[in-house]
């Protein structure tokens, strides 16, 4: 896995760089890294983007935007070798609560569903509504 800093001017995958903004315009005045994987872009990511969700402390402000761009790598490459390394590892413990939180939030998920579903019966004529 390696980075570059997009230029915004070269296609990605074979896609214009123009289409690539039109489609994105967030991206225009973002400063930009492109993840290649197998000479592929794989992912790209926004710096400042990438920075805030880790803080705000990955980089200085003053930094250049290469040094800003390394250090979002290096983030990138740890979060994934954690994410891999905790995957290897089934046997590792999942917190219980987060479990009947997830079971909890499935549940509440489901009975708005069928909630919906009969009041679109209703509305639809489909059945009568008990009151």
């Amino acid at each position: 896995m390696e980075y570059i800093i997009w230029n915004k001017k070269d296609s990605i995958n074979g896609v214009p760089a123009k289409k690539v903004l039109e489609s994105n315009p967030h991206w225009v005045d973002a400063d930009l890294i492109l993840i290649m994987e197998n000479g592929r872009v794989t992912r790209i990511e926004d710096i400042q983007i990438i920075n805030a969700n880790a803080g705000g402390n990955l980089f200085d402000e003053n930094d250049s935007l290469e040094v800003k761009a390394q250090k979002v790598f290096d983030h990138i490459v740890k979060e994934r070798e954690e994410q891999e390394n905790s995957e290897s590892h089934p046997d590792s413990p999942v917190p219980e609560q987060r479990i009947r939180d997830l079971e909890e939030a499935l549940n509440k998920q489901k009975e708005d569903m069928d909630k919906a579903i009969m009041e679109l019966t209703f509305a639809l004529g489909g059945a009568k509504k008990d009151v």
